[in-house]
């Protein structure tokens, strides 16, 4: 599955979830790939398809873009997981980190 492909099958399984999604995902994208809409509150969503765990640069870059789009909550998607930097920073900034095992989760609950 490519980076694209994985970004359309996260909207999709979100979307199964009850989340509106917004697609983003592009060059100037702001660092998000997906804006959801649960009510009132928006979710800037990063996806990352990996072949090794993600670094602290996608948490920055998910943080930033939160903010540019007016999202109370930033999360980052890898199946591969997270470095120890990334988890370190996701937890300073509050940024939501979903590995495998949270896809997972979603997938259970659909």
């Amino acid at each position: 599955m490519s980076g694209r492909e994985f970004e359309h099958f996260m909207a999709d399984l979100f979307r199964a979830a009850g989340y509106k999604v917004d697609v983003v995902g592009s060059a100037g994208d702001q660092g998000v790939d997906l804006l959801l809409k649960e009510g009132r509150k928006r979710i800037a969503v990063q996806c990352k398809k990996y072949g090794r765990p993600v670094g602290n640069a996608a948490v920055s870059a998910v943080y930033a873009g939160a903010k540019h789009y007016g999202a109370k909550q930033a999360w980052v998607v890898a199946p591969e997981g997270f470095t120890k930097g990334a988890t370190e920073l996701a937890k300073s900034t509050g940024v939501r980190l979903l590995g495998r095992k949270g896809i997972d989760g979603l997938l259970r609950d659909v």
